[in-house]
């Protein structure tokens, strides 16, 4: 019995290793919408090659976190790399609710173009909204 016993201890452990993992709590993560108004695009689209399109976008915390602490955009081109195309460092006001205009300019090619906007909070929290133009 000693023997099954230690032989049950492995298996106990793992188990409780695998049940006792926590999951981030996503709803802890900060707010990001873009902004949906006349004059931004704030959904996928088809635009003409060599257009240009403005996106708002708007994040806020959660009641209880600390700060925002920086926002990035991301953009790739016919599901090429990623290339990091803006970060900016939040501070003052911006901390509690970010607010970012862009105005993006497409390739004077056909194919698709997509932008991944981040911000990330001072607990290193993340949430991203992605953008797919295509061009034609």
């Amino acid at each position: 019995m000693k023997k099954f016993s230690w032989m049950l201890f492995p298996v106990a452990l793992a188990f409780g290793s695998v049940t006792g993992c926590k999951k981030y709590d996503t709803s802890l993560f900060p707010f990001l919408t873009f902004k949906d108004s006349t004059g931004f695009t704030a959904s996928d689209a088809a635009v003409p090659k060599g257009d240009s399109v403005w996106v708002g976008v708007s994040a806020t915390l959660h009641p209880g976190e600390k700060t925002l602490d920086s926002f990035k955009v991301f953009r790739h081109y016919d599901n090429g790399p990623d290339t990091l195309m803006y970060v900016e460092k939040i501070s003052g006001a911006g901390q509690t609710n970010y607010k970012k205009n862009f105005h993006l300019y497409t390739r004077h090619v056909t194919g698709t173009e997509e932008y991944t906007f981040r911000i990330i909070d001072a607990y290193n929290a993340s949430n991203e909204r992605t953008l797919t133009l295509t061009t034609q």
